[in-house]
């Protein structure tokens, strides 16, 4: 039998908002896709279950960084000082970028079980207590839940759309993030009509930037060079569009266990990969219509060396012919 577990308003603190070589601001979501997996891990010491599909659903993102002043263009993260050394030194600052997180978490629970309604509290009681323990985003996790929002069970809702309402309404208001690939392969096949050298990455960037050019107010070819222009900003978003890691790529054939020294876990097979790119985008949870799409899993290809998240298993066709 499948249930969903809702765990609304996880507060968490210095989450990593590094979430790839070329993204920052949300954590990955293999941040969180990993975190249920270590919890999984856990609860299955007890409970018959298995959690799969996540969900993520974001009520606010407060990334730590500066700037000198209002009219600055760069901003910084802001750095924690460790303590002083033995030798009376101060230690190498490590580059860091932390964000404080509110988000809620709607995961898949797969068993053969039938729960009554005690037995769901129990389970819920050991998800808080599990959380509560662990690290999340690599932040740590302050609370979970509020006064009316508790972490609760769900049955299968099977299309009934007062059960998914009832889910919707245990994590609103928040959005979404969701899988936008077919956006990412829109345009980039546009932009290759025009410029047949330019690569999914330039669609990537394209497709994510905001343009500001200049258009000439009189007739006077000249105008632009006296500054007689005013200024215009245009985007090829059609909504909320953001650059997202959903994964890796091999670059390198797999080496066995205690084939390459110094690494973490040397009993375990190596793998060097590069991360893949994709696009995602923020919509509101009412905006959503179909309740399965929402889910984040993941999928594996080891024929081309593919470690992915994806909403569903058509994306990863996709992303092999773009990267």
């Amino acid at each position: 039998m499948k249930y969903y577990l809702v765990i609304p308003h996880i507060k968490i603190q210095n989450a990593n908002c590094i979430s790839s070589p070329l993204t920052y601001g949300f954590p990955a979501i293999t941040a969180f896709t990993g975190a249920v997996h270590a919890l999984s891990r856990k609860l299955t010491e007890t409970f018959d279950v298995k959690l799969e599909g996540v969900a993520i659903a974001a009520h606010r993102c407060d990334v730590q960084r500066s700037r000198p002043n209002n009219y600055a263009s760069d901003w910084s993260f802001i750095q924690s000082r460790h303590p002083i050394k033995k030798d009376g030194n101060s230690p190498s600052i490590i580059e860091e970028g932390y964000a404080h997180l509110d988000v809620s978490l709607v995961i898949e629970v797969i068993g053969d079980i039938d729960w009554n309604p005690q037995e769901k509290q129990l389970f819920c009681d050991a998800v808080y207590l599990q959380l509560m323990q662990q690290r999340l985003a690599g932040g740590s996790v302050l609370s979970i839940g509020t006064v009316l929002r508790r972490i609760h069970l769900h049955n299968d809702p099977k299309g009934d759309n007062e059960a998914i309402k009832a889910i919707k309404i245990q994590i609103s208001p928040s959005f979404l993030l969701m899988d936008s690939q077919q956006a990412l392969i829109k345009h980039t096949k546009k932009l290759q009509a025009k410029h047949p050298d330019k690569t999914a990455l330039d669609a990537l960037i394209d497709l994510c930037s905001i343009h500001v050019h200049p258009e000439s107010v009189g007739d006077a070819r000249d105008d632009i060079s006296k500054g007689n222009v005013t200024w215009t900003m245009s985007s090829e978003k059609n909504g909320w569009l953001v650059p997202i890691p959903v994964g890796y790529k091999g670059i390198a054939p797999e080496l066995g266990a205690n084939q390459v020294a110094d690494i973490r876990a040397p009993q375990y097979p190596t793998h060097f990969v590069e991360t893949v790119y994709s696009v995602g985008e923020w919509r509101f949870t009412y905006k959503v219509n179909d309740f399965n799409t929402i889910f984040w899993r993941h999928h594996t290809d080891l024929d081309n060396q593919l470690f992915l998240v994806s909403q569903s298993s058509a994306n990863d066709e996709n992303l092999q012919t773009l990267f």
